[in-house]
């Protein structure tokens, strides 16, 4: 895929799926592949939605990217009801940390509601505090106390946030 052959990258996809279908990375890359080559927002949504529970394995990573093409798409109050009916407080792999409450503040922020946006900001902000503590090395947790400080206009402490990220 990173190649840019799709059509080669979809037949090794269709093969994952066929070998581990409740294994969520290769229904993350078949939607990249809707969205990358075909530019097809819909079927992106429309084959994560209707495999999500299939989706045992690595499930957070495909909430994630079904949250970005709703945010994509504007369908914001189907993104908030899909982290409402997530059991996951924090998603989180190998590249990033973001809090449920830092995911919904990006929803509200998108909605133009300042109040919502900054409350779950103001919680998200606590509980990357919190994680930092035990992990003050992890430049994930940095990068998204930076992010959040961003959102919340402290330009200074997200650019040092940024930095250790």
């Amino acid at each position: 895929m990173l190649l840019r052959d799709y059509q080669k990258a979809s037949e090794y996809i269709d093969e994952a799926i066929y070998f581990s279908p409740e294994w969520g990375y290769p229904y993350e890359a078949r939607a990249k592949i809707y969205l990358l080559f075909n530019g097809d927002i819909s079927s992106a949504k429309n084959f994560l939605q209707n495999n999500l529970e299939i989706i045992i394995d690595e499930r957070d990573i495909v909430i994630a990217m079904l949250l970005e093409i709703l945010k994509l798409k504007g369908d914001y109050e189907d993104a908030l009801d899909l982290l409402s009916n997530s059991h996951s407080k924090i998603f989180e792999d190998q590249f990033i940390f973001r809090p449920v409450e830092q995911l919904r503040a990006e929803i509200y922020y998108l909605q133009g509601n300042e109040k919502l946006k900054n409350d779950n900001l103001l919680a998200a902000k606590s509980i990357i505090e919190s994680r930092l503590k035990d992990r003050p090395e992890d430049a994930r947790i940095h990068s998204a106390l930076g992010l959040v400080y961003a959102r919340l206009s402290n330009k200074e402490k997200a650019i040092a946030e940024g930095k250790k990220g």
